[in-house]
């Protein structure tokens, strides 16, 4: 394996997250990435062939309702990486709620994937890694998390509750050299983005400019980076 930086992506063959693989890959970071099939994995890998030369790419299926599933992943991933720089999670679900219908078992699905796996990923990335440089761990937050909107109290909650979660990691984890981000976007232009009810076509954010976002943190410090980072698309 060649001694460049060390990835793992959550969530790679998603809309975001294929543009945030497509990043790493272009600077030089071998890369663990997953996806909810293998018929995904295998299209990824094809799409990127020509990026791949002189880097590691694996693709791994992934359950991420699933604890032993992220223990997989992060174990996996120690196979052929001796140290991790970065994680990347992507992992999200998003949907409308009918009052009527929500019930603890589909409540505990959507906050499971979109905040509590972060708790779980964070402790095996502690497990697996004996930590000498900072790891930096980014995750996909939403304006939801503090804007709230209409029919969505299941996903607004569920990104709320992981800003809380990522702040209260840090208090616990910066001591261990990790280090947890979590991006908060606007409405994307992207198959989710355009199904949203209540944005404008005009004001969905290009996901070029999150993927900006993820070069800056990625190249600076390890302080002085805001923790939760707020971007969205402002229109005239």
């Amino acid at each position: 394996m060649n001694k460049n930086k060390n990835a793992i992506i959550f969530g790679g063959t998603g809309n975001l997250g294929e543009k945030f693989l497509h990043y790493l890959l272009k600077n030089d970071y071998n890369v663990v990435f997953t996806s909810s099939t293998n018929l995904k994995l295998k299209k990824i890998k094809k799409k990127f062939k020509r990026l791949i030369f002189k880097k590691k790419i694996y693709g791994i299926k992934c359950d991420f309702l699933k604890e032993p599933e992220i223990n997989k992943t992060i174990k996996f991933s120690k196979k052929y990486f001796k140290n991790l720089n970065l994680l990347i999670n992507c992992n999200g679900i998003f949907n409308y709620d009918k009052i009527n219908q929500l019930n603890y078992i589909n409540l505990n699905k959507i906050f499971t994937i979109n905040a509590m796996s972060l708790i779980i990923i964070n402790k095996y990335v502690l497990k697996y890694y004996k930590i000498n440089n900072f790891i930096k761990i980014i995750s996909m937050g939403s304006s939801s998390s503090k804007d709230g909107f209409k029919d969505t109290v299941s996903y607004c909650g569920s990104k709320h509750a992981l800003l809380g979660i990522v702040k209260s990691l840090n208090k616990t984890f910066f001591k261990k050299k990790i280090i947890n981000y979590c991006i908060n976007v606007g409405g994307l232009n992207n198959r989710m983005g355009r199904g949203l009810r209540s944005k404008n076509f005009k004001n969905l954010l290009n996901q070029d400019e999150v993927v900006k976002v993820l070069d800056y943190i990625c190249k600076s410090g390890n302080h002085g980076i805001p923790e939760e980072i707020n971007i969205k698309k402002y229109q005239l």
